[in-house]
């Protein structure tokens, strides 16, 4: 049918029932019956109907219901074929009921007549055959419009003159058929090129008047009954219809249809009238929309999900928005299907390419998006990451109720897929028992009788940096580089029994894999393209997480070694020995994996280098900076340790080190090495007795947002004031936080049951380092240095920190 190889427009096309078209008979000869007696076979069996095949187009006034019509005339009609158009209304009002549907709908008219015109331009055949009217759902034809019915008696007063012209010989019924015949042959000649419009139920109806009136006239005095009128009458339509079909060769027919959906209105009446083709106008789509057509292909399953993917990427934004708009939150507009990612990402990307003068107010810049979004619709925002509807929180009193989760209500949420590979299912990303059962075992590597065997390892490698320092007096130092140095050499040796030589490349993979994941953190991806999709960044990734993977395992296999040959006693106590040891353990309750064992190491290697030589290097940054409280320091040094490096057993004595700890809470409020705490929605629940979250909404607390919160910390918050925390962190909070105590404003660490871990080792290393620093050297900022905090999952100088060493 038609030629298959034609480009289709914007329309969709499907089969509806299949029939062979079977040629007309030719003038004269017997009506064809129902099935033939000779009937063609169809793949060797079934018999086939002699009908005139039926195409069916639905109409509008849209260009694409044009298009279809355009291409079913060109490419779908054939000779004999009947041609359908269909328009589906709204169905009549009670008040309209009294009128006709040309007179409730004639937009609906004037659509028909104008698609009737252009099969008439482009099929001159054709010829217009009936107009039906039908409510959604009715058998037949309803209601005939008066201007039809006028114009088939025209057609019917020109039948009756030819057939009065040849009443002469017309003296039984069988004569008057035959006289009527040749009467609508010279008829449908004399119009073969006209636009010809009968209805079928008005020709039966007028045709027995007509047919009686003429019976009078030309024979008064015969025996005309009405059985013997209505067989005439029968035989005639058929023979009428074959010599239609002879001279025009297309037929059209007009149907006005009533129905309320159209879809279903429109299949119902293709499947009433038996159409063997259906012809639907269709908007050309996206190419997105045609990936989750492809997608979803003729799977019912897939089907289901690309629903739930419309209902995600449409419906819910929608709800969810307007639900929170009604709580007074409101946020950046969602964007399909990107969210607010691309106007974060942005504001991002402009920030990282700008420098700032030497301020404290950090915000602005390590995360303008959540700073910019703050400003325009308040303390707490909606954003969207992607589909998902994310909750900024900006009050102190909030963050205590999710951070505590008392009721499990605000768990650990997904982890995203550059994370998994960075952090793997460690005890940072772990969920529900598996991160209870791995909170427990690595809690073991880091208790106080544990840090106190730290302290020796950390000072030796303090005196290597120191050591290496003595040549550089006077010198400008990168104390970052120093500082990330410094921290692999103390977590390679406290927690893996190694050295920062030996775990470098692991350092070095690491830190790759984390610019890929600070890259990535605005990034969407349609979730089934992932598999299908891979961009450099995704394989990349790959090979990254395999080298670092690669290398922890040989370092597991070293102390498997160790332990076979006797050298240490069982696999060693730190963290490393813990986490082999449960892997060999026979309770299976305690058993734990080979995979948990390389992400506990992969968790650790970064927290322990990347948080804490963050830390330090802001620290001394504002130490450089701010010569009064760097001396305040250093005479508290030199009171409690005088000269010498501190011991492991001077454990009371680091702890003594109260200016220090100051200045390290001011830095960590200012500089917090953690900036973002995510959180999901488990179930619908009131936060904070006053906001209804539903479930699945993520959470994210930004500690930087609360800690230079003026509300909380004044006017002077961007100001470097350790005196703030003079008697304590709880005293620092007291009547300032919302919330009250402490946990809620400050929490550079966490706070609740998923607070930092190794929080301790932390600060013990820093207070070592800094201590040794202070007692050697003064520490002044270089004029070289630009001040440029940047996020790459810590707070880091984006261009180093620039120090010049003075050796005291």
């Amino acid at each position: 049918m038609g030629r298959a190889s034609s480009k289709l427009p914007s329309f969709c096309l499907s089969r509806v029932a299949t029939r062979v078209r079977v040629r007309s008979p030719p003038v004269g000869s017997n009506p064809v019956p129902a099935v033939a007696a000779d009937a063609e076979k169809v793949d060797g069996g079934s018999e086939v109907t002699a009908e005139r095949r039926r195409v069916m187009v639905a109409v509008d006034s849209s260009t694409e219901a044009k298009s279809a019509l355009l291409w079913a005339l060109s490419h779908a009609l054939q000779s004999n074929d009947c041609l359908v158009l269909l328009k589906v209304s709204k169905p009549a009002s009670k008040q309209g009921g009294d009128q006709s549907p040309w007179e409730r709908d004639p937009k609906s008219y004037e659509v028909l007549q104008s698609m009737k015109t252009i099969c008439q331009s482009k099929r001159p055949e054709s010829t217009g055959r009936s107009w039906g009217i039908r409510q959604s759902g009715s058998a037949g034809a309803r209601e005939e419009s008066e201007s039809e019915s006028r114009e088939v008696g025209v057609w019917l007063v020109k039948w009756n003159e030819g057939l009065v012209e040849g009443s002469d010989s017309c003296e039984t019924v069988d004569g008057l058929v035959e006289q009527s015949r040749s009467a609508w042959l010279v008829l449908l000649r004399e119009f073969r090129y006209g636009y010809l419009t009968f209805s079928r139920s008005a020709v039966r109806a007028l045709l027995l008047g007509k047919m009686v009136e003429t019976s009078r006239q030309l024979a008064p005095n015969g025996d005309w009954s009405l059985e013997a009128l209505w067989a005439a009458q029968a035989n005639l339509t058929q023979q009428i219809e074959g010599l239609a079909v002879e001279f025009f060769q297309v037929v059209v027919e007009l149907y006005l249809v009533e129905g309320k959906d159209l879809g279903p209105t429109i299949v119902e009446e293709a499947r009433k009238q038996g159409v063997s083709l259906l012809v639907l106008g269709q908007k050309k789509r996206s190419i997105t929309w045609r990936l989750l057509m492809i997608w979803a292909g003729g799977n019912r399953l897939a089907s289901v999900k690309v629903l739930g993917f419309l209902k995600k990427s449409w419906w819910d934004p929608i709800r969810i928005t307007k639900m929170m708009e009604a709580q007074g939150i409101r946020g950046p507009a969602y964007k399909f299907f990107h969210g607010s990612t691309a106007e974060a990402s942005k504001l991002l990307v402009d920030s990282m390419a700008k420098s700032v003068e030497l301020s404290h107010d950090i915000l602005p810049k390590v995360q303008p998006h959540i700073h910019s979004w703050i400003k325009q619709y308040g303390r707490n925002v909606l954003t969207w990451h992607g589909l998902r509807p994310t909750l900024v929180i900006g009050e102190a009193e909030l963050v205590k109720e999710i951070l505590n989760d008392k009721n499990g209500v605000y768990p650990k949420g997904e982890t995203p897929k550059f994370f998994k590979k960075l952090l793997g299912d460690g005890v940072a990303m772990a969920k529900g028992e598996k991160w209870a059962r791995q909170r427990k075992l690595t809690a073991q590597a880091f208790r106080a009788d544990c840090l106190k065997g730290m302290i020796t390892g950390i000072v030796a490698a303090v005196e290597s940096i120191l050591t290496k320092w003595d040549e550089l007096d006077g010198k400008e130092v990168d104390l970052f580089k120093e500082f990330s140095i410094l921290t692999s050499e103390v977590i390679s040796k406290s927690a893996f029994g190694s050295s920062y030589s030996e775990g470098k490349i692991i350092f070095t993979k690491i830190d790759q894999l984390a610019a890929i994941v600070a890259k990535n953190s605005q990034t969407v991806q349609l979730p089934f393209l992932r598999k299908f999709m891979q961009n450099r960044d995704d394989i990349e990734s790959s090979r990254i997480e395999e080298d670092i993977r690669e290398s922890i395992f040989k370092i597991v296999k070293k102390r498997e070694e160790r332990k076979e040959k006797g050298e240490i006693d069982g696999y060693g106590d730190d963290l490393l020995g813990l986490l082999m040891s449960a892997h060999h353990e026979i309770d299976k309750e305690g058993k734990i994996t080979m995979e948990d064992v390389i992400d506990e190491c992969k968790t650790f290697y970064f927290g322990g280098q990347e948080t804490t030589a963050s830390m330090l290097s802001w620290t001394s940054l504002l130490l450089a900076s701010n010569e009064d409280w760097q001396e305040r320091a250093r005479l508290e040094v030199m009171e409690i340790f005088g000269g010498r490096s501190p011991t492991s057993e001077d454990t009371a004595s680091i702890s003594k080190l109260k200016t220090m700890t100051m200045i390290m809470n001011e830095s960590m409020r200012l500089y917090p090495p953690v900036l973002n705490i995510m959180r999901t929605v488990s179930r619908n629940s009131i936060l904070g007795n006053k906001l209804v979250v539903p479930k699945g909404m993520g959470i994210h607390i930004s500690p930087t947002i609360i800690h230079q919160d003026r509300k909380i910390w004044g006017d002077d918050v961007h100001l470097f004031k350790p005196e703030r925390f003079a008697n304590g962190v709880a005293a620092a909070m007291a009547g300032k936080a919302a919330g009250g105590g402490s946990g809620t404003a400050f929490f550079p660490f966490g706070a609740g049951p998923r607070f930092c871990i190794g929080q301790g080792l932390a600060m013990v290393e820093a207070k070592v380092a800094l201590a040794m620093i202070l007692q050697r050297y003064k520490l002044r900022l270089s004029p070289s240095y630009i001040h440029s905090p940047i996020y790459r999952i810590t707070i880091r100088p984006q261009r180093g920190l620039q120090v010049l060493l003075q050796k005291l």
